[in-house]
């Protein structure tokens, strides 16, 4: 398996992030902030305390291009609009064959 870097962001106000490659990450805030994750033209939401990650079947696959959007809510008062939003990339996985060698 690739090693992988995790990664906090704590936001405060609304912002697109995007992602080289990830293959996880999950949001924790209280309720002030939604993300919607995805690439292409394809988004999903991901609420507070949500984890998702990119896999399918036993390998993990790393999508690139990944874009956050992270939207926080309106009328929620300004002292409280916090969200932490963290995410675990792949660290260089150039070379499958030489990491599984080792």
């Amino acid at each position: 398996m690739h090693k992988v870097d995790a990664e906090i962001l704590n936001l405060s106000e609304n912002q697109d992030i995007k992602l080289d490659r990830v293959n996880k990450f999950s949001i924790a805030n209280n309720g002030t902030a939604d993300v919607e994750f995805g690439f292409k033209d394809t988004f999903a939401t991901l609420h507070t305390g949500q984890a998702t990650a990119f896999e399918s079947g036993a390998n993990a696959w790393f999508a690139e291009d990944v874009l956050l959007k992270v939207r926080f809510k309106p009328g929620v008062p300004t002292d409280s609009k916090e969200c932490t939003v963290m995410i675990c990339r792949v660290v260089k996985p150039s070379n499958i064959f030489a990491d599984a060698l080792r």
